[in-house]
Order: structure tokens, then C-alpha cells, then sequence
């Protein structure tokens, strides 16, 4: 194999491997901020009688909170809190954009993490 072939192959490898990481840490704040959802959603507090149930903005300004832990950037108005009609369950939703870059080249990865996409 010729000399420039191997550092074309090397330089390659390396990209791959750079974006597969910023890939990856997205993939695994995405799942974590997930699980934050759902352990939202549940306020297993509430569910005790230790609290009372957070008040919406709370929830709103908590999930903003552990996303910022996460390194994901959300607004409240990316946030859906929806309530079910006799008040007993609680939906919370995230949707936002991760932007994997390299070289000056940029490109999103949309994420829409829920409390209802529970883990089989």
C-alpha cells in the first residue's frame, strides 16, 4: 500500500471516529435526559404522600435544569407537559436539535425524548 493511500486511510479513520463520539455523547445525554423525564413524570413524592405534586412550572423548570446537566440546550417552549383527565398521570416530552460538527461542517440530529418511550 502505498504511503499517501495509508494517511488518507488514517485521516479517514480519525473523522469516523470524532463524529462517532460526538454521536455517541448526544445518543447517552438523549437516554439520560430520558430517564430524567421519567422519573419526572412519576414525582414517585407525590405518589407517597412525602410531597405535593410540583406545580407545572416546577416540572418545566427542572427538566430545563437536568437537560442543562446533560449539555442539551432546551427552552421552556420545548417542553409538552399534558396532564391526563382525571389529573392522576403526568406526560412530559423534549424535542430538540444536537448539532454534530467537524471541520467548519455541521449537522442536526433531532431528539424527542419522552416519558411515554419507556424501556421494554
Amino acid at each position: 500500500m502505498s504511503k499517501p493511500l495509508a494517511i488518507i486511510g488514517v485521516v479517514i479513520l480519525v473523522v469516523v471516529v470524532l463524529v462517532g463520539w460526538q454521536i455517541g455523547a448526544c445518543e447517552v445525554a438523549n437516554a439520560e435526559l430520558q430517564d430524567d423525564l421519567i422519573y419526572l413524570a412519576a414525582q414517585p413524592g407525590a405518589q407517597v404522600g412525602l410531597n405535593s405534586p410540583s406545580r407545572d412550572e416546577e416540572i418545566i423548570a427542572k427538566i430545563v435544569q437536568k437537560a442543562s446537566d446533560h449539555g442539551i440546550q432546551l427552552t421552556p417552549q420545548q417542553i409538552t407537559l399534558r396532564h391526563s383527565a382525571d389529573m392522576r398521570s403526568l406526560s412530559l416530552a423534549a424535542e430538540y436539535d444536537a448539532h454534530i460538527g467537524f471541520g467548519g461542517l455541521s449537522f442536526p440530529i433531532h431528539f424527542a425524548p419522552s416519558s411515554e418511550n419507556r424501556p421494554r
